[in-house]
């Protein structure tokens, strides 16, 4: 992915993309991060000192998040495992991209 989107849309929201230091992400976060979501103001912070592919599994790792959220998943299955999916979704999304633009692993 060369370039990032401002704007995303995540099951019919639109999200902005929004880059950030570590050290403002963190206080956004409430946790050390490398990225999150302000569901409320529908915007995903990406710490922007992370490689391309790091903004990019950042990116697609915060929007299964908000695909759990935007279809009750975070009500019924606990926090850890909302992690690895959104973890496998990420990688998986990835290796698609890298899939289409003739790279492989």
């Amino acid at each position: 992915m060369k370039k990032f989107p401002k704007k995303i849309s995540v099951l019919g929201r639109s999200y902005k993309v929004k880059f950030l230091p570590f050290e403002k992400l963190t206080i956004i976060a409430g946790e050390e991060s490398f990225a999150c979501v302000d569901y409320s103001n529908h915007v995903i912070f990406i710490a922007e000192n992370l490689s391309e592919y790091e903004k990019m599994i950042s990116l697609f790792h915060e929007m299964a998040h908000i695909c759990q959220i935007t279809v009750g998943l975070n009500q019924v299955i606990s926090p850890d495992l909302q992690e690895i999916i959104c973890e496998s979704m990420a990688n998986s999304f990835a290796d698609l991209v890298r899939s289409l633009n003739g790279k492989r692993n």
